[in-house]
């Protein structure tokens, strides 16, 4: 798990010891993502290559560090959060496919406030 920035270590029995997560996660539910990658782990030996297995732990991990829509944020994080995503290079999409914004031309924003 460490190419994913976790470490783990045996505490005994079926118990391990998250000890490290990615910085991505810090603020998120590293355990819940750790538990999402695990599973898309138990289908390599099935049928999946393990270079799209490792793939798709990546894609959770990213998906997983997102801002949701609960967390403010202070307009420095936004102007910092805008830059990055001009300097990434991506689509509008996150890596499963779902838009991260949305544009709304000048009359749909009059039109929320009923102007």
């Amino acid at each position: 798990m460490g190419k994913f920035g976790f470490d783990l270590e045996h505490f005994g029995g079926a118990t391990w010891l998250l000890k490290e997560v990615p910085c991505l996660l810090s603020h998120g539910d590293p355990v819940g993502t750790l538990r999402d990658i695990l599973e898309e782990l138990r289908g390599v030996g099935r049928s999946r290559a393990i270079s799209d297995v490792a793939e798709e732990a990546l894609t959770t991990i990213a998906c997983h560090s997102v801002v949701r829509g609960k967390r403010t944020l202070a307009p420095p994080e936004i102007a910092a959060l805008l830059t990055q995503m001009d300097e990434a290079g991506f689509a509008a999409n996150c890596p499963h496919g779902r838009p991260v914004y949305k544009a709304l031309s000048q009359r749909e924003v009059e039109k929320m406030f009923k102007r």
